[in-house]
């Protein structure tokens, strides 16, 4: 299901979601599967995914259904991979409910978590499901690319690695072109930034992806930083919500908003998100994850200017042709106007 790298297309909307069949689910550790889907044939175009993007499913297990993003794991199928969260209400319905033969909706793949060439050499960082993105890069760039491919992947134990077994066949497959180096918290403590960068200094040069829990993401970019990594070769995959701070400077707006092709207004108060002034204004815009991750809120701004606390969906090219988050987005004049 994932094709050779090809310029990420823009977000769908909320509305466009997709009935989606479930036709395999594999064990992965004792608190993780894998979900193989399968989109109906006419819809087969639009769920075709570059390595690194996610799918956001709508979860049932509550009333409205919960929307949660769930990054692709394969490059051969529409596979995402679930761990277990404490108390997590999606990934516990998943796991308990979920099996062959269901639907469950979806939409299309999206996000910028995307190697620019297959061909150039890849470090991959993650952290227990970090890995779930990060294993579709690495099948990718070993199966259609020609350069290296290093994977630092950091678990709790040897048992709680997900993809293990993969790991072992596709090193025996590419002894020459991917190098893998394991972490057991549980042995060898929290890794440090000294530690990793000691580990992957003959990495400098690639093209680094991250993705696992904060405080490792926070840890390994740290150690690319020690090894003078360019800024533009990391790139950074969030999971769930984003502690984000406030941007600085907002302002009270006047907005005037296009939606389902009537014009509304309605004010934002200062430190507040378009999204949240529209739903207490009695619009219904589209959204989806409320954290910055999946773009289902996105409007464009044709008049005035807002400040995202956080974007990782949307490119910089997107943003320049005035795309926003409206689940980020603060206004940041006092006149405003965005349409859908």
């Amino acid at each position: 299901m994932l094709r050779g790298i090809q310029p990420v297309p823009s977000p769908a909307p909320a509305s466009d979601f997709t009935r989606l069949q479930v036709v395999a689910r594999h064990s992965e550790t004792a608190d993780a599967c894998s979900f193989v889907l399968r989109a109906p044939a006419e819809q087969r175009a639009r769920f075709a995914a570059q390595p690194g993007q996610f799918l956001t499913l709508k979860v049932p297990c509550a009333e409205p259904p919960l929307l949660r993003c769930y990054s692709l794991s394969h490059d051969a199928e529409l596979r995402i991979t679930v761990k277990r969260v404490p108390g997590g209400r999606a990934s516990t319905w998943l796991l308990d409910h979920l099996k062959p033969g269901d639907v469950i909706e979806s939409l299309p793949p999206a996000g910028q978590f995307v190697p620019r060439s297959l061909d150039a050499d890849l470090l991959l960082l993650g952290a227990g499901s970090g890995i779930t993105p990060l294993m579709a890069i690495l099948r990718a760039a070993l199966a259609q690319g020609s350069g290296r491919v290093c994977l630092f992947q950091a678990n709790r134990d040897a048992d709680s690695v997900i993809f293990a077994g993969e790991l072992v066949e596709l090193q025996r497959a590419y002894p020459q072109r991917l190098v893998l180096h394991a972490w057991f918290d549980a042995s060898q403590g929290l890794p440090d930034a000294r530690a990793i960068a000691t580990q992957l200094a003959d990495w400098r040069g690639a093209d680094c992806f991250i993705c696992g829990p904060q405080a490792f993401m926070d840890t390994a970019h740290a150690a690319l930083e020690e090894l003078g990594v360019a800024k533009a070769r990391i790139h950074l995959e969030r999971f769930g919500a984003v502690a984000s701070s406030k941007a600085h400077g907002g302002h009270g707006s006047h907005l005037r908003v296009e939606l389902d092709g009537k014009r509304h207004e309605l004010k934002v108060a200062s430190g507040e998100v378009l999204l949240d002034a529209m739903e207490q204004a009695g619009l219904q815009p589209p959204s989806a994850c409320r954290s910055g991750i999946c773009a289902a809120c996105k409007c464009r701004v044709v008049a005035g200017s807002v400040t995202m606390r956080s974007n990782q969906v949307l490119s910089e090219q997107q943003v320049r042709q005035g795309w926003t988050l409206a689940c980020q987005a603060e206004p940041n004049s006092a006149e405003l106007q965005v349409e859908y």
